[in-house]
C-alpha cells in the first residue's frame, strides 16, 4: 500500500504513483513533383488501432534504442516507408507536441512532431506496421479523414506557414493542388 510519508519505500527505481502519458512521434514528410507541387507522404496502418486507415508516419519512441526524440522520428520513418533519413541528408524540423486528452483509444498519447522535405518523390517501400506507404497530393491529403489527429498536425504546418519558414525553397502552401481525388488510395 502506498505510504504518502514515505513514496520511495517499497518503489522500484523510476515508479511513480501517477500515471504517465505514452511518447510518440510523427514525421510530416513533404514530396514536391516535377513541377514542384507538394505531396505528403501517409501511411495505411495495418494493425490497430485506426487499422487500414491513413496516417502519417510514427511511432512510439523506444526508450531502450531511442536517445533523441529525432532519432525515434528517423527510425519510424525508415521503418514504415523505408526512407533512410540519415543516409539522405533529411533536415527534419520539430513542429509541436500534441496531446489532447483523447487524441489516442489506447491511453494518454503525446506526440512531437517533425517535418521536412524532399526534392522529388522518391521511392517508398511499406513495412513493419504499415500496410501501405504512398505519396499522396497535399490538398487530398488535408481532405481525407486521417488516423488520430493527423489532419490537424497536417494542417498546422501549412496554416502557420511551417514549411516555408522551415524550408524557404519548398513550395508555398497557396501553391498546392486544387485537385483532390482519393478514390485510388483505397486500392
Amino acid at each position: 500500500m502506498f505510504d504518502p510519508e514515505n513514496p520511495k519505500k517499497d518503489k522500484p527505481q523510476y515508479t511513480y504513483d501517477f500515471p504517465m502519458p505514452v511518447v510518440t512521434v510523427d514525421m510530416i514528410v513533404i514530396g514536391t513533383d516535377k513541377d514542384g507541387k507538394p505531396w505528403a507522404l501517409l501511411i495505411k496502418r495495418g494493425k490497430e488501432p485506426y487499422k487500414g486507415d491513413w496516417a502519417l508516419p510514427g511511432g512510439h519512441v523506444d526508450v531502450d534504442i531511442d536517445k533523441t526524440l529525432l532519432d525515434a522520428a528517423e527510425r519510424e520513418l525508415k521503418e514504415e516507408t523505408g526512407i533512410d533519413a540519415k543516409a539522405l541528408g533529411l533536415e527534419f524540423h520539430q513542429v509541436g507536441a500534441f496531446g489532447d486528452i483523447d487524441r489516442d483509444p489506447r491511453g494518454r498519447y503525446v506526440t512531437i512532431a517533425f517535418v521536412t522535405v524532399i526534392d522529388g518523390l522518391i521511392d517508398i517501400q511499406h513495412g513493419d506496421d504499415a500496410a501501405d506507404a504512398r505519396w499522396v497530393k497535399v490538398d487530398t491529403a488535408l481532405s481525407m479523414s486521417l488516423a488520430w489527429d493527423h489532419n490537424d498536425i497536417l494542417k498546422k504546418i501549412f496554416d502557420e506557414e511551417i514549411v516555408s519558414v522551415c524550408f524557404p525553397d519548398a513550395p508555398e502552401a497557396d501553391d498546392r493542388l486544387k485537385v483532390v481525388d482519393i478514390s485510388d488510395l483505397d486500392k
